[in-house]
């Protein structure tokens, strides 16, 4: 394994000073490596670049400003930051060091904390200018990644909106053709254009959760207050007819906390979800649906629990996903989740649901924040 410590590189003719300099910087955690000659060094960093080098000027055969020089134009090794060994009668010579690439100078003779300051100094330069790459490095990724997703969005609008229209055509003469059959009394044609036409309609679906995903982001309104109560019995209302065949018990932990967002988005949210928890009742003999809310410290999780069919784990990530269907025969278009993330996301907030296994219900969660000010991207 690797030695985790910074590692200095003295290059030095003179055994006293390599002997000084070496037991300060030993004895203040660093690893030190040494060089007593320009050839030495280059060919020694170059095999393993050190995180530092303290270069004396005044060396036989290739002296410190060579070896600088070489140092810099040399891609790998350039940004290692080099501090010369210098006299304090040799300010000249300090100065072409600058001119060269050094960072700093060290005079003779040394001491200690002068020492050590200067190379834990350029040690955390040299760290701060790695992290502000790697930020920028980021920040350029998630750009390529926005602009992307940008991309994608626009040509799955284009591509639902275009497809919406033939489909419409489609179902006006499948409608004619099943009134036409059903006069003549044509029971086979009467079964197959009503395939038809079921199968159409799931596509129409389809298409039209394509067209909120894709729009989503792009015609939110500005963040307002929401009243939790009222936005899910205005989404309830939607389910009054299976409520009462089915006799769902249905509760609402009281006074939800208002929230701020995007009214129309938030509640396709709780739309989806009470159309999820209602599909996947499954036989249940008292099927129950709840809705509460747990407070977090810059927020509230909101959830909603049904005692339906549950979910195994190891799909409880996938069925955020676009057309990530558990069970492929069931009703919908796979898009009611990757939805509700997608929105959640959007207002600054996770969704997830827990569940036990099958046959013990689910959890859906969606958090947000106390306040929301804008929509993220």
């Amino acid at each position: 394994m690797a030695d985790p410590r910074p590692q200095i590189f003295i290059v030095d003719d003179t055994s006293e000073n390599i002997q000084v300099l070496g037991d300060m910087l030993d004895e203040a955690g660093y690893v030190v490596r040494i060089a007593t000659s320009g050839p030495e060094a280059l060919e020694s960093i170059e095999a393993s670049p050190p995180d530092l080098i303290l270069l004396d000027i005044l060396m036989p055969d290739m002296d410190g400003f060579e070896v600088c020089r070489l140092l810099k134009a040399n891609p790998r090794l350039q940004a290692i930051p080099v501090i010369f060994i210098s006299a304090l009668d040799q300010t000249e010579r300090k100065v072409d060091g600058f001119r060269v690439g050094a960072v700093d100078y060290i005079a003779k003779p040394f001491y200690r904390s002068e020492v050590l300051a200067r190379v834990n100094t350029h040690l955390q330069l040299v760290q701060a200018s790695a992290l502000k790459s790697e930020i920028q490095r980021r920040i350029a990724l998630e750009n390529v990644l926005r602009n992307k997703n940008a991309e994608i969005e626009c040509l799955t609008y284009s591509l639902s909106h275009d497809l919406r229209s033939p489909l419409v055509t489609i179902q006006c003469y499948l409608g004619e053709l099943l009134e036409e059959a059903q006069t003549s009394g044509s029971g086979g044609p009467i079964t197959t254009y009503q395939k038809i036409m079921d199968a159409t309609g799931q596509m129409a679906v389809v298409i039209h959760d394509l067209l909120k995903i894709s729009r989503l982001g792009l015609g939110l309104a500005p963040p307002k207050a929401i009243d939790m109560n009222q936005l899910f019995h205005q989404q309830l209302h939607d389910f009054s007819n299976i409520i009462a065949s089915r006799g769902v018990n249905v509760i609402l932990a009281p006074k939800l906390p208002s929230i701020s967002g995007d009214e129309a988005s938030m509640g396709l949210v709780l739309h989806k979800l009470l159309e999820n928890a209602f599909k996947f009742m499954g036989g249940q003999n008292a099927p129950q649906i709840e809705m509460g809310y747990r407070k977090l410290e810059n927020g509230n999780a909101f959830y909603l629990r049904d005692n339906g069919i549950g979910i195994e784990a190891k799909h409880h990530k996938q069925i955020f996903g676009v057309f990530n269907k558990l069970n492929k025969n069931s009703e919908g278009s796979g898009t009611g989740l990757a939805l509700v993330q997608r929105i959640i996301s959007l207002h600054g907030g996770l969704a997830w649901v827990e569940s036990e296994g099958l046959g013990m219900g689910s959890t859906f969660w969606f958090s947000l924040p106390r306040s929301v000010t804008g929509y993220a991207t």
